[in-house]
Order: structure tokens, then C-alpha cells, then sequence
């Protein structure tokens, strides 16, 4: 499995990434969408008002103000399962 990325919407609010933006998704390397979507289903481009923010690093924590997605932890929890491949997060 490639080193799996992480995204959030972008949703901007004076400079600030808005109050609405709560999850941390966990990009989705393989499929009929690679890198373009999250594990949950969510759009990983960018669409009106809101850009995505990648982190090229799946992080062992959130960054402050946001959680993980849980479908998405759920969903390559399984993966990983299924295939004997290990998700491992990078040294912090």
C-alpha cells in the first residue's frame, strides 16, 4: 500500500480554517479514483469554496480542531485486514 495521505476541506473564515471543518479524512490511493477521494466518499479536489488541504503524511494525531474521519479509519482499518497490509504512520 502507497504511504497513505490525509485531507481536510478548506473552508476559509478570515485566514482561519472555518469552524464548520471538523474531520480529518484519509485519502483513498487505490480504486477508480486514486488520490482523489477519501475512504468514507468524500471529494478530495477541490470544489466551489472549498479547496482540499493535503497532508502528504498520514500524522499519528489530528491536527488541533480536528478529528478522524471514522468511516474513513474504519474503512482502511478493514483494508488492512483483508490484505495482511500494515497502515503505518511515518516517525513523528
Amino acid at each position: 500500500m502507497a504511504e497513505p495521505r490525509a485531507f481536510y476541506r478548506s473552508y476559509i473564515d478570515n485566514g482561519e480554517r472555518a469552524g464548520q471543518v471538523k474531520r480529518l479524512h484519509v485519502m483513498r490511493e487505490d480504486g477508480t479514483r486514486p488520490g482523489q477521494q477519501g475512504w468514507c466518499g468524500t471529494q478530495a479536489g477541490d470544489v466551489t469554496n472549498s479547496g482540499a488541504v493535503v497532508l502528504h503524511a498520514l500524522p499519528h494525531v489530528p491536527p488541533d480542531g480536528l478529528t478522524w474521519c471514522g468511516n474513513c479509519v474504519i474503512a482502511l482499518a478493514r483494508r488492512a485486514l483483508r490484505t495482511g497490509d500494515p497502515v503505518e504512520a511515518p516517525d513523528a
